[in-house]
Parts: structure tokens; C-alpha cells; sequence
């Protein structure tokens, strides 16, 4: 069990998870270009997913810069920007 935990908190710091990274939502910015920048800075790994959850919560994107931290979950980050 202790390599495992080992091992996974390597893994956890060699991803960043914690990490804050800050991005910046431009006016006129749709649920597609927020997710390559999401994408691009490490903060999501499927583009479609959160295009998806922005879609179905009926909400637009805020145009702002956001400080999120690695690690998030793609539902709480489209909760912070919409």
C-alpha cells in the first residue's frame, strides 16, 4: 500500500495537481475556444466534455482572467466561468 501511495503522489506532482494557473476568457470567447485554452494550460483533457457541460447548463462564458487550480473537476471549472 505504501508504494502505491508512493507512486501515486509522484504521479500527482509530476501532473501539477494543486497547481493554480491562471487563464483569461476573452469577450466573445464561445465554450470552444475556452476549452483549448482550458485544454492547452493542463486544466481539462476533453474539450468535447466541457463543451458539453457549458451547453447543457444553459449558461455563457464570463469573459475574465480565472486563477484555477490543476486538478479541478470540468464540472466545478464550468461552474467558476459560466
Amino acid at each position: 500500500a505504501r508504494a502505491f501511495e508512493y507512486y501515486r503522489d509522484q504521479a500527482s506532482a509530476e501532473a501539477g495537481y494543486g497547481k493554480t494557473v491562471v487563464v483569461t476568457i476573452k469577450k466573445g470567447d464561445d465554450a470552444g475556444k475556452a476549452a483549448k485554452i482550458l485544454n492547452k494550460a493542463g486544466l481539462i483533457t476533453s474539450e468535447f466534455y466541457f463543451e458539453n457541460l457549458v451547453r447543457f447548463s444553459g449558461k455563457e462564458i464570463k469573459p475574465a482572467s480565472y486563477s484555477l487550480k490543476k486538478g479541478m473537476s470540468t464540472r466545478t471549472i464550468v461552474d467558476l466561468i459560466t
